[in-house]
């Protein structure tokens, strides 16, 4: 193929404008089914308790003959469980500048990267919530290589509903193992 002799093209011109969409994509996964499937509680302190009970398993002879007589069965007592609460935080910094300029994709950067921030936030806590990691509140003195106020992290796996305890973190490392159910412990 000949290009015609004195054809001015795009590959020399200097002011097109470019095809940028004006749409952002976001590729990274943000799915928390863990934290969107548990229920939510308001903490009113540091170390936040709760109680568990269950049912007696089914069953399916529980038929009485009239007129018989009611003999008392053995109640249980809750469970008492407890955490910590962690505070978590992710910065955003946006000039001034960044925030008046004509963008594509978005008309506030401030706001996009808030958003941003916290579906990041909500992942860490995914991660936190199913990982294998034991409760530790704050203490005035950290150790080696941490500022001298160590930040309260927080023991979200329920272990009081897991039926292995073979994953559980061993007592020193903040959760009991107790027959076949574990809990955090502080």
């Amino acid at each position: 193929m000949t290009v015609q002799t004195n054809a001015f093209g795009t590959f020399a011109a200097i002011g097109n404008r470019e095809d940028l969409t004006n749409v952002i994509y976001n590729i990274s996964p943000t799915d928390t089914p863990f934290m969107s499937a548990i229920g939510k509680s308001k903490a009113k302190a540091t170390k936040h308790e709760w109680q568990t009970d269950s049912l007696a398993s089914a069953s399916t002879t529980n038929a009485q003959i009239e007129g018989d007589v009611v003999v008392g069965t053995a109640s249980t007592a809750t469970v008492r469980l407890s955490n910590i609460c962690q505070i978590s935080s992710k910065d955003v910094v946006v000039t001034g500048t960044q925030e008046v300029v004509d963008k594509a994709g978005r008309d506030s950067e401030l706001a996009r990267q808030k958003v941003l921030k916290t579906i990041s936030l909500k992942q860490d806590l995914e991660t936190r919530i199913i990982g294998n990691y034991a409760s530790v509140a704050e203490s005035s003195e950290g150790p080696i290589g941490y500022p001298s106020c160590v930040p309260c992290s927080f023991c979200w796996r329920l272990w009081w509903r897991r039926a292995d305890c073979s994953r559980a973190p061993s007592p020193s490392a903040g959760a009991d193992c107790i027959g076949r159910s574990c809990r955090c412990r502080q």
